[in-house]
């Protein structure tokens, strides 16, 4: 997991920027949803022990491809709040876009997570169907295979209707493993000149990193220490997606109910992750009757 975090990183530098050159958003998600989902679904043919070293290699291949994807797809979101009836009709007023952009943003992730919910409900009920007992675990190889072809087969309609929206100049090739590493150092040299997005980067490198490892490692605690079968996770992998697709409803709905800034709604969202680790420690308490010790936490 470790190793694949860090390729993430050095991929994301290397190739992220690329996104607002030529037609390389489009191009560039294409790609890692094509080569995430054919690993995804490689794991059904990891049929033999010797085989899971090529197993961890999918694994990691899929996390790059799946982050590099969310990369280019959010390098549309600029381009399509900019062509919004709604932005082109204000004079592309400041407070317009930011509403806009809040709106396709929070829209975007809530059928995202309704489109999660769908696909691993037809995961669990694979899982259900094929079980793991005595055939390789074949239920849970079943379940990453569809993943994937879930993946890449919705992402053919996506591709189909989705506008190349051509960016600038594509660089050369000669440029094309340095041209993210020059933009990421100038971006960060910049940044010492504004404060205040200094700060935003810290916090946002210490978040992004404890909600990762959070996400990972909740997936072992029930695993291991509640000793939760499969189809158990399934089900609290539904519940999640469920309630994050209502929950982005809910805050874009409080949002403007009260006319609150994005960065309220975003205090919001981190008091409630703080909430649920403070939960989590409590637990390394020896005589405390909560703290993520019981399947109903």
């Amino acid at each position: 997991l470790s190793f694949s975090v860090i390729a993430q990183c050095l991929f994301f530098i290397t190739f992220g920027a690329l996104a607002d050159y030529g037609k390389n958003r489009k191009l560039g998600l294409i790609l890692c949803t094509a080569i995430g989902s054919l690993s995804c679904m490689l794991f059904l043919f990891v049929t033999d022990p010797h085989l899971y070293p090529l197993a961890a290699w999918l694994t990691i291949i899929s996390n790059i491809c799946f982050g590099l994807s969310v990369v280019y797809y959010n390098a549309f979101l600029p381009i399509l709040v900019s062509f919004h009836p709604e932005v082109t009709s204000m004079s592309n007023s400041m407070e317009k876009i930011d509403e806009i952009e809040n709106f396709m943003s929070t829209v975007g992730f809530m059928f995202g997570y309704i489109a999660g919910f769908l696909g691993a409900v037809f995961g669990v009920v694979l899982q259900a169907v094929v079980g793991n007992e005595d055939n390789n675990r074949l239920g849970d190889r079943v379940t990453i295979f569809f993943a994937g072809l879930w993946w890449g087969g919705w992402s053919l309609w996506t591709f189909y209707y989705l506008g190349a929206h051509p960016g600038k100049r594509r660089p050369k090739l000669s440029e094309f493993v340095t041209v993210g590493w020059a933009s990421t150092f100038s971006t960060i040299r910049h940044a010492a000149s504004y404060p205040e997005t200094m700060k935003f980067f810290i916090a946002y490198f210490f978040y992004s990193d404890a909600y990762t490892t959070v996400s990972s490692v909740g997936v072992l605690v029930m695993q291991q220490k509640l000793c939760m079968s499969s189809t158990a996770l399934g089900v609290v992998i539904l519940e999640v997606l469920l309630l994050a697709s209502f929950g982005n409803l809910l805050l874009l709905k409080i949002q403007w109910r009260f006319k609150l800034e994005s960065k309220v709604i975003i205090c919001i969202a981190l008091a409630g992750y703080l909430f649920l680790c403070l939960v989590g420690i409590i637990g390394l308490i020896p005589s405390s009757p909560v703290g993520l010790k019981q399947r109903a936490e």
